[in-house]
C-alpha cells in the first residue's frame, strides 16, 4: 500500500457570500482535502470537540462534605486543534479491487484553569479559600474513511465509515471503568472504547429517557455529566450511591446527532497542592 500523511494545526476559514448567509465551501483538490471537509462541513456535528463545560455559575450542586468546597470552575485559556490524515492507496498493482483508505486523528488540547472555592476547616475554623489549579485536558477522536467513488464524484468519493467516542484526558487512566446506558431502546448498552461501524452508533427516539451509570476508580472523585436538550447543554453533578454513580435525563425533542459527556475529576484537583487529574468520554448518539 502506498501512503500519503498530512499533520498540522487547523485554522477553518469561512468564505462568506455577499448576503452573509451563504457559505461557499472551498473545493476538493485532492483526497486529503475531501476528508478534511467531510470533517468540517459534513460532519462537524460527530467531530465536535468542543464539549467541556467553560460556564461560570452563580452556584453549583455542592461536591461532597470532605472537600468543603462549594463551587468550582473550568476556565480556558487558550486551545489548540490538529487533525492527522493518513491515507493508504492500492499498490499499483492491486488486482483484488483494494480500496484507498484514511485513518484520521483529530486531537484538541485545552490549556486553563481549574478555579475552586471552598471552606478551610483547619484547626476548627471555618476561613473561605479560593485556589486556582493548571490543567492540559486532550481530546481525541478516531475515524476511518473508504473512497468509494472515483475524484469526480462528491468529496472525491470519500466516505466516513467508522468513528469512536471522544475521549478526554489529563494524567488520570482508568478514573472511569465503565459506562452503561439504559433506555428503551437499550437495556443496558455498555460503552466501548475504540472505532465503531455508523450502524453501532446509538440511536434513541426523541425524548426518550436515559438512565447512565458510571463507574470510577474513586468514589470520592467528583463526577459529572453533560447533556443537550432542546435549550442547550446542561451539566449535572452526580453523587455517588453505593459502588456507582447513576442520572438520568432526557434525549431532546429534534433529530441530532451529539455527545453525551460523562466526566470523573479526581479529588486531588481539589486540593490547592493537586494535582489536577481528569478524564471523560463524550458518547457519540444520534436522535432519530
Amino acid at each position: 500500500m502506498l501512503k500519503s500523511a498530512i499533520m498540522g494545526s487547523l485554522i477553518v476559514l469561512a468564505f462568506i457570500a455577499c448576503n452573509g448567509s451563504d457559505v461557499t465551501r472551498p473545493p476538493d483538490v485532492n483526497d486529503h482535502d475531501a476528508i478534511y471537509h467531510i470533517i468540517i462541513y459534513d460532519r462537524a456535528s460527530e467531530f465536535n470537540l468542543n464539549l467541556l463545560d467553560f460556564s461560570i455559575p452563580d452556584t453549583l450542586s455542592p461536591l461532597p462534605a470532605q472537600l468543603q468546597v462549594e463551587h468550582y470552575w473550568f476556565n480556558l485559556t487558550y486551545d489548540s486543534l490538529d487533525l492527522i490524515i493518513d491515507i493508504e492507496y492500492p499498490d499499483f498493482h492491486d488486482t483484488l479491487g483494494t480500496l484507498p483508505e484514511a485513518d484520521v486523528e483529530e486531537i484538541k488540547l485545552f490549556y486553563g484553569t481549574l478555579e475552586v472555592i471552598g471552606i478551610d476547616t483547619a484547626g476548627g475554623g471555618q476561613t473561605p479559600i479560593r485556589f486556582s489549579t493548571e490543567f492540559a485536558i486532550r481530546a481525541e477522536i478516531s475515524a476511518r474513511f473508504k473512497k468509494f467513488g472515483s475524484d469526480y464524484n462528491y468529496r472525491r468519493g470519500w466516505l466516513l465509515t467508522q468513528i469512536s467516542d471522544i475521549a478526554f484526558s489529563a494524567t488520570y487512566p482508568g478514573g472511569i471503568t465503565q459506562v452503561r446506558i439504559s433506555s428503551a431502546s437499550y437495556a443496558d448498552l455498555i460503552v466501548m472504547p475504540g472505532l465503531k461501524t455508523l450502524d453501532n452508533i446509538p440511536a434513541f427516539a426523541p425524548g426518550e429517557s436515559l438512565t447512565v451509570t458510571i463507574s470510577g476508580s474513586n468514589l470520592d472523585d467528583v463526577f459529572r455529566v453533560r447533556f443537550p436538550g432542546d435549550n442547550g447543554y446542561q451539566t449535572v453533578t452526580v453523587t455517588p450511591v453505593n459502588d456507582s454513580v447513576v442520572t438520568g435525563f432526557r434525549m431532546p425533542g429534534t433529530g441530532q446527532v451529539n455527545h453525551i459527556l460523562v466526566e470523573a475529576i479526581g479529588e486531588t484537583s481539589f486540593r490547592e497542592i493537586g494535582p489536577f487529574r481528569y478524564e471523560a468520554v463524550g458518547v457519540l448518539f444520534r436522535v432519530e
